[in-house]
């Protein structure tokens, strides 16, 4: 983060954050250097009309300084200073362009107040999570559809193949909380009743039963 006076608020909206972006955890640094390469060019649409054909040798220049010393200075300073042939020379936020490239197994992105970095490595037990998070959205939307009323209880049937059903099995508690479900039973074969929808390629039929 750029803006250090974030911190108490993300730290209070971690648990929402976590959930809205369907993330495992938040962590808050002062750098992402650890996870994100910087590579620095000249702005040349704002100099090119300011320095003309200096501004080859002020690419030639920022090409020599250390990126991420380069980018910390712009950020906490708002300016880069750059020794040329006529002597020193500033230059502005808005007069240099930092391209963000995340290393290998992350995604990153930046902003005003500082860079957000996503860490792509999925093993088992997130990708069973993921397939659950998965299983209670379509329940959701067999409930929404069938407008029941956001407190009734429900007993629910899911035919779905053994990969969907593992990843069920490892979160039973969590799907039947989150969808009221008193009941959750996994069968091979759909009836024919149900609601059909796809995840992740497969097709899983979802039957909802209200529990008066």
């Amino acid at each position: 983060l750029t803006d250090s006076s974030l911190v108490p608020q993300l730290k209070s909206l971690s648990s929402l954050i976590q959930e809205e972006l369907n993330v495992k955890g938040l962590e808050i640094l002062e750098k992402a250097d650890q996870y994100v390469e910087y590579r620095l060019k000249p702005n040349f649409k704002v100099l090119g009309p300011k320095y003309g054909k200096k501004v080859k040798e002020i690419q030639k220049a920022l090409g020599q300084l250390d990126p991420k010393e380069a980018y910390h200075a712009l950020e906490s300073e708002g300016k880069l200073s750059l020794s040329l042939e006529e002597g020193d020379l500033e230059l502005s936020r808005e007069e240099v362009q930092v391209n963000m490239v995340a290393r290998e197994g992350f995604a990153a992105s930046s902003g005003s107040s500082g860079v957000v970095v996503l860490d792509l490595t999925i093993d088992e037990e997130l990708r069973q999570e993921g397939l659950a998070r998965e299983v209670v959205n379509r329940i959701q939307k067999t409930r929404k559809g069938k407008n029941l009323r956001y407190d009734a209880k429900i007993r629910t049937v899911l035919a779905a193949p053994k990969e969907i059903q593992e990843a069920v099995q490892r979160f039973r508690d969590y799907i039947a909380k989150e969808t009221l479900s008193v009941e959750l039973e996994l069968r091979d074969s759909p009836s024919g009743q149900g609601e059909v929808y796809k995840i992740e390629g497969h097709p899983v039929e979802v039957l909802l039963e209200v529990v008066e």
